[in-house]
This record gives structure tokens, C-alpha cells and sequence, in this order.
């Protein structure tokens, strides 16, 4: 179950298809055509004889002021990879601007670390397979110069295909079905494999990408990916809940959990407790790409509506107070509206329930100014683990920084990491501190083995 601030994903790719179908009619009749016979004129293509020449004028027109409109509706990262695209398509010596060009552009947009929609696809990679199906089918000539690098005009003046704006309009159509004020990379990928052209099939399959799995990969970051289910590997993530705090110290942590994983108990054990899921909210998700007045508020508002229909959902907060403060303009300082508002009501109804984490200083900052709001958490706070406790949670640790270190850590090496990060580094709390300590040696270690 992952909480969502949009449809679910199986109604979402399957209106995708609808739209998709209604739109693939038009690509084989704009074939026929040529690329000049673009417009909405052209769904009937099929039954209508072929218009004279000077009738594709204003239908070009017509096209393109539909294409203007849905611009209009980009988000920054959508606009960056269209112009993305527009220097693949210049670089690669092409005249107008393909699907696989949009392709291209979309995974020299996606700068995560796991590659184009978590696949691990590259751009160099991309660009390679790419100009070895255009050199194997025919249609490429020399090689071009480097994307954004041509001899002659700007990378804007590339022109789009016909199908390159079928694959924006149904993004539109998308959009719409998704109760989106906006189009995002995401919107554009879904659509273009809903819409696949063969050459964009060609170049997914020498990728060895699986176009249903990169559209369910994102719909799950338009849907926010806002709560994941389960934390890091760590052993000691069962904490005791203290009785009372410490005297002098109120209102001055939020609590903190780890959560419950497979085969583990939960800090508490009930019947209710075992019942419930506790997921993860991203929070950087949550905020990215919000630049519209109430964008933000709306994926909030949805994310509640999301948890009280689930039921049996407990949602974690990690850094809260990034959370708190923010809104439409002015970061909540009344231009705006405070996102902390928006959470209250079903805090005190009970249709939320949240644990939420923070420091000290981010809680005296944040929230002891809005006491509405705090008198809705109960304080609980997670004390430094011992040293023992640390090299548990080290052992829990070990397995991911190893794989991703290409390295093998010693029990040695984690008991000195943990009590010599305690000795000398006493202005840092454990296990951060050690975990640090293991992280960097196994980066060391991996760049003196080259």
C-alpha cells in the first residue's frame, strides 16, 4: 500500500491506454499524410480524402496552439527535458524532434542515482543505442556534433513530429484524468509508452528497460512515492519509551520510530499496534515541483484523504519541521497557507495518526510558537544508544554498506569504528557518528583497490 495523492495505478495506466487508443488512429492516417497534416481534423483521416495544400496552413496553426496550451501546463523539469530533447535531436543530426528524442531527453533529465525512473539508464548509454538503430535502419548519415553543440541555430528551433505532440497531448489528457494542475516528466514517459513508437520499442529493448515497469515506476513518483514502507536494517530500532521526561525538558522532541518489519516486534505490542502499518513520508517528494499557488496544499490535502481511506495507516514524518512553515507563498508567514493548519483538524479528529521527528532546536523553533499544534503530539525522547546498541545496529548496517562499497567490513573494524567515533568525536551522538566512520573508510578502501 502506498499513500497517494492520485488516482491508483492500475486506473491510471489503463486511462492511459483509453487515451492512447483514441489518439493512435490519427498516427498511422498522419503517416499517410505526411508531417504537414497535423491538427485534430486528422482523426478522420481515415474516411476523408486528402485536403488540398493550402488547407494544412491553419491546421498547423490550429496544432500548435493546442501544443502552446499544453505547454503552459509544464513543470520546470517537463519544459527542461523538452529542451533536452531539442538538443538530442540537433546533436544527433535528426530535423525534427521523434519520440526517441523525447526519450533521450527524459533520461538526461532524470538525474536520480538510480538512473531513468530507477531502470539504472544513463544518457551516454541512451545515446549510444540510439545512434546505433538510427545507423542499422538507415537513418543516420556522419556522425553529429555533441548535443548542444550545432553548427547553426538555437536548440529551441527544432521542430516537433506529429507523433512527439500526440505523446503531449495525451500527457495533457493525463494530466486531467489525474486531477493535475500540472504535466511532469512523469505525465510525458507514461505517455510515451502508451504511445509506442517503434523505434522508441527498439531503443527500450536494447536497453533491456520493460516500458509496463517504467510506467508503474511513474505512476509511483506522481503519486508522490510519499510513504515508503519500512526503514534501514537496523537491530536496535526498538527503543524504550520512557515513563516520564526528564524534569525541564517539555515540549522539546517529537517521537521517533522506526517501524515494524518482518519478523520483528514492535516497540509496542498489541493487538492494535500489530494492525496497523507505519509508512514513510518523503518529504522532499512531497514539496518538489510545487510552484503553483495551492499545489501544495493540494498534494497535502490529498495525502490525508489517502491515509483515512487506508484505515490502517500510521504515518512517520522524518524532519518535520521542514514541514511545518511551509505553504503557498512566503513560507506560511501569512502570504501563505501554513501546511501545519492543514494538519491539525485531523489530528484532533483522530483521522490521522503521525509520528513525527525532529531536534531540539528545530522543536523549540518551530513548534513551541504554535502550542494548537503541539498539544497534538506526545513527546517522546529517543536517548543516544550505548555503545553495545551502536555495533548492533552497525552489524544491521553491514550488508547494505558492503554491497554498495564493493568491500567487506570486519567486526573489528565496526567495534573500533563505534568506540573510537565515541572518543573522539564528542560533539556528534552515536550510531551517526560511527556510521559515518564506516562509510568513508569503505569509500577509501574502494579507491585505493583501482
Amino acid at each position: 500500500m502506498e499513500v497517494c495523492c492520485c488516482s491508483t495505478s492500475s486506473s491510471v495506466l489503463a486511462g492511459s491506454r483509453d487515451a492512447g487508443r483514441r489518439l493512435a488512429a490519427p498516427a498511422s492516417a498522419a503517416a499517410r499524410w505526411g508531417a504537414a497534416g497535423g491538427g485534430r481534423a486528422v482523426v478522420l483521416a481515415h474516411t476523408l480524402p486528402p485536403r488540398p495544400a493550402f488547407s494544412a496552413r491553419p491546421r498547423q496553426r490550429a496544432r500548435r496552439g493546442v501544443i502552446r496550451a499544453v505547454f503552459e501546463r509544464f513543470t520546470e523539469r517537463a519544459v527542461k527535458a523538452v529542451v533536452l530533447s531539442q538538443r538530442e535531436a540537433r546533436g544527433l543530426g535528426d530535423p525534427a524532434v521523434a519520440p526517441r528524442h523525447l526519450l533521450l531527453g527524459l533520461i538526461a533529465e532524470d538525474r536520480s542515482s538510480g538512473g531513468f525512473l530507477s531502470s539504472g539508464i544513463g544518457i551516454e548509454r541512451a545515446r549510444e543505442e540510439c545512434r546505433g538503430i538510427a545507423a542499422r535502419d538507415g537513418d543516420a548519415a556522419a556522425p553529429a556534433p555533441a548535443p548542444g553543440k550545432a553548427a547553426s541555430g538555437l536548440d529551441t528551433d527544432v521542430p516537433f513530429t506529429v507523433e512527439t505532440k500526440q505523446v503531449f497531448e495525451l500527457a495533457a489528457v493525463l494530466s486531467r484524468n489525474m486531477n493535475c494542475s500540472f504535466i511532469s516528466p512523469e505525465h510525458l514517459a507514461i505517455s510515451l509508452f502508451t504511445l509506442m513508437d517503434p523505434t522508441t520499442n527498439s531503443l527500450l529493448r536494447s536497453l533491456g528497460a520493460d516500458p509496463t515497469q517504467l510506467s508503474s515506476v511513474a505512476v509511483t513518483r506522481l503519486q508522490g512515492e510519499l510513504a515508503k514502507d519500512g526503514r534501514d536494517p537496523a537491530g536496535a530500532s526498538s527503543f524504550k519509551v520512557p515513563e516520564k521526561a526528564p524534569a525541564g525538558a517539555e515540549r522539546s522532541a517529537f517521537s521517533k520510530s522506526l517501524g515494524k518489519k518482518k519478523g520483528q516486534e514492535p516497540p509496542v505490542s498489541s493487538a492494535y499496534t500489530l494492525a496497523k502499518r507505519i509508512l514513510s513520508l518523503d518529504i522532499g517528494l512531497l514539496i518538489a515541483g510545487a510552484k503553483e499557488r495551492g499545489e501544495l496544499e493540494s498534494r497535502v490535502t490529498s495525502l490525508i484523504r489517502e491515509v483515512r481511506k487506508a484505515g490502517d495507516v500510521i504515518l512517520f514524518i522524518d524532519e518535520v519541521h521542514n514541514l511545518i512553515g511551509s505553504g503557498t507563498v512566503g513560507k506560511g508567514k501569512g502570504a501563505g497557507l501554513d501546511i501545519g493548519n492543514l494538519l491539525k483538524p485531523p489530528l484532533a479528529r483522530g483521522e490521522l495518526q503521525c509520528i513525527a521527528a525532529t531536534t531540539l532546536d528545530e522543536h523549540r523553533m518551530h513548534f513551541e510558537k504554535d502550542k494548537a499544534l503541539a498539544r497534538r503530539f506526545q513527546p517522546v525522547f529517543v536517548d543516544e544508544p550505548s555503545q553495545e546498541d551502536a555495533v548492533k545496529i552497525l552489524l544491521g548496517l553491514r550488508e547494505k554498506y558492503e554491497t554498495y562499497h564493493k568491500c567487506k567490513f570486519t567486526l573489528e573494524a565496526i567495534n573500533a569504528a563505534v568506540y573510537l567515533s565515541a572518543r573522539y568525536i564528542p560533539d556528534r551522538q552515536l550510531p551517526d557518528k560511527a556510521i559515518d566512520l564506516i562509510d568513508e573508510a569503505g569509500s577509501r578502501a574502494r579507491m585505493e583497490s583501482f
